[in-house]
C-alpha cells in the first residue's frame, strides 16, 4: 500500500457508507462483460454484423482514473506510470485515452492542508513529455476530479496543463470530441462535475448548476441526431452529483458513462457496475495510483464490451462477439501483447482451433455449436515469436446475466448526498429526543437513562450548553472567510455555502455534518450520558485542559486534534470561534474540517467548563474519577 492521502475524511465516507449497507451479493468474476441495452450482460449470437472475419466497425478505447500525481509520490511510482504511458498505453494503440480525474493530489501536511500545489503539477507537465511519444493519431481527453481545484476557484492550473487546450471545443463551448475510427462515428462528452468555484473543502460530492445541465441537454440532442455512438465520460458516479436535473435520463441514449471518484468504494466493492432504470448503463473504475488498474472498452459494430486490466499484465485478450454462420460460432477476438505472436489455438471442449490473424490486434476463431446456452469456456493458447507459450482460459458468456452486485448497484444508484442527509438528520434526531422528552415528559424515557438524563437536565447552563452543540451545524455558520485562494469570501452553512459571486447547494456539505456527528458530536454525546467513570476537577487549573478532548481525539485523526488542539489553546478563542478560525485560515491555511471541529470544541470546553463551576460532580454519572 502506498501512502495514498485523500481530501480528510475521505477514508471515513467509505468505510461509513460500507458498513452501513450490510448486504452484499457478488457477481461471478469475468475478466470481460459485454453489454447491451436491457441491462444485461452476454455475447449475442447475431448473424446481421457482416462478414465474420471483417474487422470494420471495430474500435477500442482506455480508460484510467485517479492517477493523484503528487510530490508526496516517490519516484518508483513516477517512473511506473511513465512506463504505464510509454508502453502498456503504445502497445494497445487505442483510439482515444481517456484520463477521468484526479490527475493531481493537491494534499499536504498527511491531509491536513488542501491546496494548489505547483509540483504536483509539474509531475502532470514531466508525464506530457511521455504522452507527446504516443502516435499522433491517438486522442488524450482528460478532466479535473475533486482533487484538481482545492483553493483554485477559477481551476487556473488544470486549464493551464489540461490536454485539452490542443483541442476544439466545439459544441456549446462544452468538452466535446468527434472520432472517426475503423468506419463507425464516436462522439465523447465530458460531464465535469466538479465545483465552480472551487473552493477550498466540500468536494467529495460534485454539483451540476441547472445552466449547465440545460447546456449538456443540448449538446446531447444534436449529438443524437447526428446518429453517432456516445461515449459520456467524468470524474463523479452519477450517485455522487448534485445536480438540478436528472443526469441519468440525460445519458440514457449513449453507449455508456464511465467515471472514478469512489476507488471501488476504497477497494471494498471488486466491480461497481451498473444499469441504471433509466437504460444507462455507468462503470466506474478502480484507482490507478493504488490498486494499478486500467480498462479497456470496445465496440464492435455497437456492441460494448470492456475489460478491467491490472498494469503489467499481459497478454490482455478481449472477446468482442460471436457470430452464428453456417452452424459455426465465430468469435471475434482482440489480442494485445508486448511480444510478437507466431500463431493462437482455442480449444472448446476437446478439439483445438487455430485462430485466423486478421491485421494487427484482430483474431477470429471458429467453434462448433453449443447444445445449450451456457457459458463456453476457451482454452486460448498463444505461441509468441521466441518459441514460448502461454495458455489462457476465457469464459464466453452468449446467455445473459445481470451487471454488478448488490452494492455496487446500491452505491452508483442512490443519491448519496440525501443518505448523508437522512443519517444525520436520524443520528440528531435520536439524540435531542431523550434530552426533551425527559425535560418535558418522562413518561417516553427508559429507566435505565433516567439517571444519566437527570444529571444532564438538571443543570440549565449545560443542558443549553449541550443542545447547542447537537444543533449548531443545523443553523449556525461552520465558516465566515477566505474560502478559496484568497479570492472568494463567504459563509459556509449547512442549507447552503454563500460566496461574493455565486451560491453553491448545501447539499455539498451533507457529507461533512455526517462525518462531524459520527466522530465529534455522537461520541461526546454518549460520553456525557453513560460515561460513570469521569473525572471532575475541583479546581478549574485551565479553561482548556486537555482532559477535557482526551475522550473525544482517539475517535478522530491524530494529526487533526493535534492542530485542532493548538488553534483551541490560542486564549483569542474567547472571541467567536469562527472570527477566530477565519484569522487563523488567512494564516496557516488551516482547512474547513479544523475549522468545523473547533466551533463544536469551543462549545464542548464550554461544557466541561461549566460542569466543573456548577459542581456537577456531585452528580451520580460524576462521582468516581477517570484517567487518561
Amino acid at each position: 500500500m502506498h501512502s495514498y492521502q485523500s481530501s480528510p475524511g475521505s477514508i471515513v465516507y467509505y468505510f461509513c457508507i460500507f458498513h452501513l449497507l450490510n448486504s452484499i451479493s457478488c457477481q461471478r468474476d469475468s475478466s470481460f462483460v459485454v453489454s447491451t441495452k436491457h441491462g444485461e450482460t452476454q455475447l449475442s449470437s447475431s448473424n446481421g454484423i457482416g462478414n465474420s472475419h471483417q474487422t470494420e466497425g471495430v474500435s477500442w478505447f482506455l480508460q484510467f482514473s485517479d492517477i493523484h500525481l503528487g510530490k508526496e509520490a516517490d519516484s518508483q511510482y513516477l517512473e511506473e506510470i511513465k512506463e504505464f504511458v510509454e508502453n502498456t498505453i503504445k502497445t494497445i494503440n487505442p483510439a482515444v485515452v481517456l484520463l477521468t480525474g484526479d490527475v493531481t493530489n493537491n494534499v499536504a501536511n498527511y491531509g491536513m492542508t488542501l491546496s494548489q500545489i505547483s509540483e504536483d503539477w509539474r509531475h502532470y507537465e514531466n508525464l506530457q513529455k511521455s504522452i507527446s511519444t504516443l502516435p499522433s493519431t491517438l486522442l488524450w481527453l482528460d478532466l479535473p476530479g475533486n482533487h484538481d481545484i482545492f483553493d483554485d476557484p477559477h481551476h487556473t492550473n488544470f486549464m493551464k496543463f489540461t490536454m485539452l487546450n490542443h483541442l476544439k471545443n466545439d459544441i456549446h463551448g462544452l468538452p466535446v470530441q468527434r472520432v472517426k475510427n475503423n468506419g463507425r462515428n464516436y462522439t465523447f462528452i465530458a460531464l465535469d462535475a466538479s465545483i465552480n468555484p472551487g473552493i477550498r473543502a466540500h468536494h467529495f460530492l460534485g454539483h451540476v448548476s441547472l445552466e449547465k445541465y440545460h447546456q449538456l441537454q443540448k449538446t446531447a440532442k444534436e449529438v443524437e441526431k447526428e446518429g453517432d455512438l456516445i461515449i459520456w465520460y467524468g470524474h463523479y458516479t452519477t450517485s455522487s452529483i448534485v445536480s438540478d436535473g436528472d443526469l441519468r435520463q440525460l445519458m440514457k441514449n449513449s453507449l455508456v458513462y464511465v467515471c472514478g471518484h469512489l476507488h471501488t468504494a476504497y477497494q471494498n466493492i471488486k466491480h461497481m457496475w451498473t444499469h441504471h432504470a433509466s437504460g444507462l448503463l455507468e462503470l466506474e473504475l478502480a484507482d490507478w495510483y493504488e490498486n494499478r488498474i486500467y480498462r479497456i472498452l470496445a465496440v464492435d459494430n455497437g456492441q460494448l464490451v470492456w475489460a478491467d486490466v491490472y498494469h503489467k499484465e499481459w497478454p490482455v485478450i478481449l472477446p468482442t462477439r460471436v457470430i452464428t454462420e453456417s452452424e459455426k460460432l465465430f468469435v471475434r477476438l482482440l489480442i494485445f501483447t508486448k511480444e510478437g505472436i507466431q500463431s493462437v489455438q482455442v480449444q472448446s471442449g476437446d478439439d483445438w482451433t487455430i485462430c485466423d490473424h486478421l491485421q494487427g490486434p484482430h483474431y477470429v476463431c471458429s467453434v462448433n455449436m453449443p447444445n445449450t446456452r451456457d457459458p463456453i469456456l476457451f482454452q486460448i493458447k498463444l505461441f509468441l515469436l521466441h518459441g514460448s507459450s502461454i495458455t489462457i482460459e476465457k469464459e464466453v458468456d452468449i446467455k445473459g446475466r445481470d451487471i454488478g452486485s448488490t452494492m455496487s448497484h446500491t452505491f452508483l444508484s442512490l443519491h448519496l448526498h440525501s443518505m448523508f442527509y437522512a443519517l444525520t438528520c436520524m443520528g440528531t434526531i435520536l439524540c435531542l429526543l431523550p434530552l426533551l422528552l425527559f425535560k418535558y415528559s418522562r413518561k417516553f424515557v427508559p429507566a435505565f437513562l433516567s439517571p444519566c438524563l437527570q444529571s444532564v437536565v438538571g443543570n440549565k447552563v449545560g443542558f443549553g450548553l449541550l443542545l447547542t452543540f447537537i444543533v449548531y451545524p443545523w443553523i449556525g455558520p461552520w465558516y465566515v472567510g477566505d474560502l478559496a485562494g484568497g479570492q472568494q469570501w463567504g459563509y459556509v452553512f449547512m442549507w447552503g455555502i454563500f460566496l461574493q459571486s455565486s451560491y453553491l447547494p448545501g447539499e455539498l456539505t451533507y457529507p461533512d455534518a455526517f462525518f462531524v456527528f459520527i466522530l465529534l458530536q455522537l461520541p461526546f454525546y454518549i460520553v456525557i450520558l453513560f460515561k460513570h467513570h469521569i473525572r471532575c476537577y475541583r479546581k478549574v487549573t485551565n479553561f482548556y485542559d486537555f482532559s477535557s478532548f482526551a475522550m473525544i481525539w482517539p475517535l478522530t485523526f491524530n494529526k487533526l486534534a493535534r492542530a485542532v488542539y493548538s488553534l483551541l489553546m490560542a486564549k483569542a478563542s474567547f472571541v467567536c470561534p469562527w472570527v477566530l478560525c477565519a484569522i487563523r485560515n488567512g494564516i496557516w491555511n488551516i482547512t474547513f474540517t479544523e475549522t468545523i471541529l473547533s466551533q463544536h470544541c469551543f462549545i464542548i470546553s464550554s461544557i466541561h467548563f461549566n460542569i466543573t463551576l456548577r459542581g456537577i460532580r456531585d452528580c451520580d454519572i460524576f462521582k468516581h474519577h477517570y484517567t487518561i
